[in-house]
């Protein structure tokens, strides 16, 4: 038997014994059995994309509410902001992707913004309630180091045009689908 249909054998009987288990989930765990479809469906998304998974941070951008996982209600672009983060750190740390990183008037810009909202992290100090403090307030100090890493990974990609332009139709998708 040549390789392919071993593989294809393989995926068969596994494919198989997932459904058998979800099969059985769906009638007594629907929470798991929706969890493990979701991040199934997620897994297989990102393993399509590729190096071009940075596509998933733009496209969510689009979508409001926020994701109740954790407290805060932390927005859908911050998930595949760690998401992309780390595939980019696995593709790196195989060789599949080179990691380079140029100083442009952008991270001058961005260093600027950042310097600005330090001071005023430092005159007005907040906490986050959910992580145990006793004052809340700290989430948009949060969402801006998200958004300059989610702007470094999508940097570091180095997208051309074609990309961007999937980027944008899937953002115009999923904001339409959302509204």
């Amino acid at each position: 038997m040549d390789s392919n249909r071993l593989k294809i054998i393989a995926f068969l009987v596994i494919a198989s014994f997932f459904a058998l288990y979800l099969g059985v989930a769906a009638a007594s765990a629907q929470y798991e059995a929706i969890a493990w479809v979701t991040g199934g469906a997620f897994l297989g998304i990102c393993l399509m994309l590729g190096k071009h998974v940075w596509i998933l941070i733009p496209a969510t951008l689009s979508l409001k509410g926020g994701v109740m996982l954790l407290p805060g209600m932390i927005p859908p672009w911050v998930f595949m902001t760690m998401a992309t983060g780390g595939l980019f750190a696995i593709r790196v740390a195989t060789k599949g992707q080179t990691f380079s990183f140029r100083w442009t008037k952008m991270e001058t810009a961005i260093l600027l913004i950042g310097l600005t909202i330090l001071q005023a992290l430092l005159r007005n100090p907040v906490g986050l309630r959910a992580l145990g403090g006793d004052t809340a307030g700290g989430k948009p100090y949060f969402l801006f180091i998200f958004a300059f890493i989610a702007y470094y990974l999508i940097n570091a990609s180095k997208p051309d045009l074609k990309s961007w332009r999937w980027a944008v139709i899937l953002y115009i998708i999923l904001g339409i689908m959302d509204g």
